[in-house]
């Protein structure tokens, strides 16, 4: 329900108008935060100006609209806007700021200042009295655990090491290459493309699987014991934040500092700290660490249902007794993850303006 006051007639105080510089896009940052915002029960504008004449519901409370002459004759109580929008001069709507840049100018009538990142939020120190980093956050049940075991593993012998990402250059291949040539008695599967790498390219327990849709992902990524992550290094933190929500062992690729994050998560970038890493990690799994002699089976080659098919069906070679991660580390993985998910984001937001509005005394009680 949309609430009015006395006080503040032909306003909507629980709606939100957002001035947007590109298109409606879902998976964006705008797009994430305020349909969750409009779940709440908000009704939320989004303003992408073009030639166009049309409103259209992207979900519930949550219209696109093309033109400002379409939408709807009343103030709003909330206006976010990542390019210069006119007030009413005497309006009380709180105006909020996405900056996005550092050399974009502040708007004098924000009274919220919304920024991505901590360099953003660093250099805007001082510069304003109400300042808060919203950082991207990650969909915390993008991988729903699925009921049955994909095929191409069930002749892959545990414990089964995941490599995410794209294996596209020399340095992450030898990363790879010296990691499985160490644990030999560990299973690699490569999913997502390998450029330039072929089976002959790696040692025998390495399986090529290729790349992979994120949908078709929650199969795979569930019967993993151990999961080395090479994401976008412009979007690290919202990529681990959505494979920590599986609650596994985690390894990061990346030239960023993860260490607040240890022991739940490790980055890496050299051989001998991926082996640093890989040996805890199998450590926590219960799996004893001086077994030798765990012979394979099966050369390298990549990983398909024909291939399978073609083997003989003995089973699979004999795994040292596997155990699964301790139930604390598994839960505070899963917690850091929904800590920094879209869903905590968007309520940071709404936790600014309701502060916002009660700093003002304009509405009293209907945020609480």
């Amino acid at each position: 329900m949309l609430w009015f006051t006395k006080e503040r007639p032909k306003v909507l105080l629980r709606s939100l108008l957002y001035v947007a510089k590109g298109p409606w896009d879902h998976e964006s940052r705008s797009g994430q935060l305020l349909w969750r915002i409009a779940a709440q029960g908000w009704h939320v504008d989004y303003l992408y100006e073009t030639n166009e004449h049309e409103v259209k519901k992207a979900a519930q409370n949550l219209y696109i609209n093309s033109r400002r002459s379409l939408l709807q004759r009343t103030k709003y109580g909330v206006v976010w806007t990542e390019k210069e929008y006119p007030l009413p001069r005497r309006t009380r709507s709180i105006l909020i700021q996405e900056y996005q840049a550092a050399d974009e100018p502040i708007n004098p009538n924000a009274q919220l200042l919304f920024c991505s990142s901590a360099q953003l939020f660093a250099s805007l120190n001082g510069k304003h009295p109400n300042v808060h980093l919203i950082l991207d956050g990650c969909v915390g049940d993008l991988f729903k655990e699925p009921k049955q075991i994909p095929d191409e593993f069930l002749y892959v012998r545990r414990p089964i090491i995941g490599y995410v990402g794209s294996l596209d250059d020399e340095a992450a291949v030898e990363l790879i290459r010296q990691a499985a040539a160490y644990y030999r008695y560990c299973s690699f599967v490569l999913i997502g493309e390998c450029m330039g790498v072929g089976p002959s390219d790696l040692s025998p327990n390495v399986y090529v699987l290729g790349p992979r849709s994120t949908e078709d992902m929650p199969p795979y990524l569930h019967h993993l014991d151990m999961i080395i992550l090479k994401p976008p290094e412009e979007s690290v933190l919202p990529k681990v934040y959505e494979f920590l929500a599986l609650g596994k062992p985690l390894i990061v690729f990346t030239q960023q500092d993860l260490g607040g994050l240890a022991p739940l998560v490790f980055g890496s970038c050299t051989p001998e700290q991926l082996q640093t890493h890989i040996h805890q990690f199998l450590a926590e799994l219960g799996l004893p660490l001086d077994e030798t002699g765990l012979g394979l089976k099966w050369g390298s080659r990549s990983l398909s249902l024909s291939d399978l098919e073609q083997e003989p069906h003995d089973p699979r070679p004999q795994t040292p007794t596997l155990g699964h991660p301790p139930k604390k580390l598994f839960q505070q993985r899963k917690q850091l993850a929904l800590a920094n998910s879209w869903q905590a984001r968007a309520e940071q937001v709404l936790t600014a303006i309701q502060k916002t509005f009660a700093q003002q005394d304009q509405v009293r009680g209907w945020f609480l």
